[in-house]
Protein backbone atom coordinates (compact mmCIF):
# COMPACT_ATOMS: atom_id res chain seq x y z
CA UNK A 1 0.00 0.00 0.00
CA UNK A 2 1.08 3.69 -0.67
CA UNK A 3 2.75 5.72 1.62
CA UNK A 4 -0.15 8.54 2.03
CA UNK A 5 -0.44 12.03 4.16
CA UNK A 6 -2.52 12.48 7.02
CA UNK A 7 -4.43 15.73 5.67
CA UNK A 8 -5.19 16.71 9.42
CA UNK A 9 -1.59 17.04 10.42
CA UNK A 10 -0.32 17.12 7.17
CA UNK A 11 2.39 14.37 8.47
CA UNK A 12 3.63 11.27 6.56
CA UNK A 13 1.57 8.22 8.22
CA UNK A 14 0.61 5.09 7.87
CA UNK A 15 -2.40 3.66 6.59
CA UNK A 16 -3.65 1.30 9.41
CA UNK A 17 -6.85 -0.58 9.11
CA UNK A 18 -8.60 -3.32 11.17
CA UNK A 19 -11.26 -4.30 8.47
CA UNK A 20 -10.61 -6.71 5.74
CA UNK A 21 -14.01 -7.66 5.26
CA UNK A 22 -16.81 -6.04 5.33
CA UNK A 23 -20.38 -6.76 4.22
CA UNK A 24 -21.98 -4.54 1.19
CA UNK A 25 -25.30 -3.44 2.38
CA UNK A 26 -27.59 -1.09 -0.26
CA UNK A 27 -24.30 -0.74 -2.42
CA UNK A 28 -22.00 0.51 0.75
CA UNK A 29 -19.67 -0.42 3.16
CA UNK A 30 -17.66 0.34 6.28
CA UNK A 31 -14.26 0.40 7.07
CA UNK A 32 -12.03 1.70 9.93
CA UNK A 33 -9.19 3.96 8.69
CA UNK A 34 -6.21 5.40 10.96
CA UNK A 35 -9.11 4.66 13.89
CA UNK A 36 -12.02 6.46 12.13
CA UNK A 37 -15.07 4.85 10.34
CA UNK A 38 -14.70 5.64 6.66
CA UNK A 39 -18.19 4.25 4.32
CA UNK A 40 -16.68 3.71 0.57
CA UNK A 41 -19.58 2.88 -2.28
CA UNK A 42 -19.24 0.15 -4.66
CA UNK A 43 -21.06 -0.21 -8.05
CA UNK A 44 -20.72 -2.40 -11.22
CA UNK A 45 -20.34 -0.79 -14.29
CA UNK A 46 -21.41 -2.88 -17.31
CA UNK A 47 -19.57 -1.16 -20.17
CA UNK A 48 -15.99 -1.86 -18.44
CA UNK A 49 -17.05 -5.33 -16.24
CA UNK A 50 -15.42 -3.99 -13.32
CA UNK A 51 -16.47 -2.97 -9.38
CA UNK A 52 -15.97 0.80 -8.90
CA UNK A 53 -15.50 2.13 -5.54
CA UNK A 54 -16.22 5.54 -4.67
CA UNK A 55 -15.64 7.39 -0.67
CA UNK A 56 -15.67 11.25 -0.56
CA UNK A 57 -14.32 10.74 3.38
CA UNK A 58 -11.49 8.43 1.92
CA UNK A 59 -10.34 10.72 -0.35
CA UNK A 60 -10.69 13.97 2.15
CA UNK A 61 -8.70 12.01 4.96
CA UNK A 62 -5.65 10.22 3.10
CA UNK A 63 -4.06 12.24 0.57
CA UNK A 64 -0.99 10.93 -1.39
CA UNK A 65 2.78 11.82 -0.02
CA UNK A 66 3.75 12.79 -3.38
CA UNK A 67 3.03 15.84 -4.72
CA UNK A 68 3.39 15.08 -8.21
CA UNK A 69 1.48 11.97 -8.43
CA UNK A 70 -2.64 12.98 -8.06
CA UNK A 71 -3.58 9.15 -7.59
CA UNK A 72 -5.58 8.89 -4.75
CA UNK A 73 -6.21 5.55 -2.70
CA UNK A 74 -9.52 4.97 -4.37
CA UNK A 75 -8.04 5.72 -7.65
CA UNK A 76 -5.38 3.43 -7.45
CA UNK A 77 -7.68 0.25 -6.15
CA UNK A 78 -10.14 1.32 -8.88
CA UNK A 79 -7.09 1.07 -11.21
CA UNK A 80 -5.23 -2.24 -10.11
CA UNK A 81 -9.09 -3.43 -8.98
CA UNK A 82 -6.54 -4.96 -5.99
CA UNK A 83 -9.89 -6.28 -4.28
CA UNK A 84 -12.34 -9.63 -3.66
CA UNK A 85 -16.37 -9.24 -3.75
CA UNK A 86 -17.88 -11.92 -3.34
CA UNK A 87 -21.48 -11.88 -4.65
CA UNK A 88 -25.03 -12.76 -3.00
CA UNK A 89 -25.33 -16.73 -2.59
CA UNK A 90 -21.30 -17.35 -2.72
CA UNK A 91 -21.68 -18.45 -5.95
CA UNK A 92 -18.86 -15.74 -7.80
CA UNK A 93 -16.31 -14.01 -6.46
CA UNK A 94 -14.66 -10.86 -7.85
CA UNK A 95 -11.11 -10.58 -7.90
CA UNK A 96 -8.64 -8.58 -10.02
CA UNK A 97 -10.75 -7.50 -12.66
CA UNK A 98 -11.96 -11.58 -13.22
CA UNK A 99 -15.45 -13.26 -12.02
CA UNK A 100 -14.54 -16.83 -10.85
Amino acid sequence: MKSCYDTDSGMRKTIEFSDYCAVITSGQFSLIFNGTQISVNVSYNSKFEKFILSSIELSQQIQNIDDNDDQTLIGYLNGAQSFRIVLEGNQYVYAHKNFF
